[in-house]
């Protein structure tokens, strides 16, 4: 299907806070998703706009992770965020971001990466490329809480939350 098509199936489908009935999700949306506070940035990476980085940013800001695994196809995303959040180390992380279109890392290397309220940010999750990775993390299990904002798909480890899915506008 085209990009488009999916894009209107996404729109059809998607809520903004006011259909979210998780606790969790509704404090993200509010006070993360719809916040349009500019975070001060001179550099994006070649494969986000603007837009994008600006989200990406503000999630960053509103978990505040200690540690930051960035899976990507460009190497200007290690300049993106600060340097003591993305130093490559084998401990798990808080947030992972993949943005990489070949190569990916397995569900499973990356559920080791991973705690309970970790995140991993899925960049274009309705490109072909990706349409098929994006499935296998749908459908894990270990995911208890799914958001997709179409432009992005998020994927939290929360063992206190029922598994639940979101499709919502940003």
């Amino acid at each position: 299907m085209p990009l488009w098509k999916k894009y209107l199936s996404f729109l059809w489908k998607s809520t903004n806070q006011h259909g979210v009935h998780s606790p969790f999700v509704f404090r993200l949306v509010t006070k993360c998703f719809y916040n349009k506070e500019k975070i001060p940035c001179e550099y994006y990476p070649c494969d986000i706009s603007k837009r994008k980085g600006q989200f990406l940013l503000r999630l960053v800001k509103y978990f505040e992770p200690k540690s930051i695994k960035i899976y990507s196809d460009h190497k200007d995303w290690d300049s993106f965020f600060p340097h003591a959040l993305t130093e490559h180390t084998s401990e798990q992380k808080d947030m992972i971001i993949l943005s990489q279109r070949e190569n990916k890392p397995t569900v499973e290397e990356l559920l080791a990466q991973m705690h309970n309220d970790s995140i991993l940010v899925l960049s274009a999750p309705h490109h072909k490329e990706n349409e098929i990775f994006y499935q296998q993390l749908s459908e894990n299990k270990q995911f208890t809480v799914i958001i997709d904002t179409f432009a992005f798909a998020l994927f939290f480890i929360r063992s206190e939350q029922e598994r639940e899915f979101f499709v919502i506008r940003t």
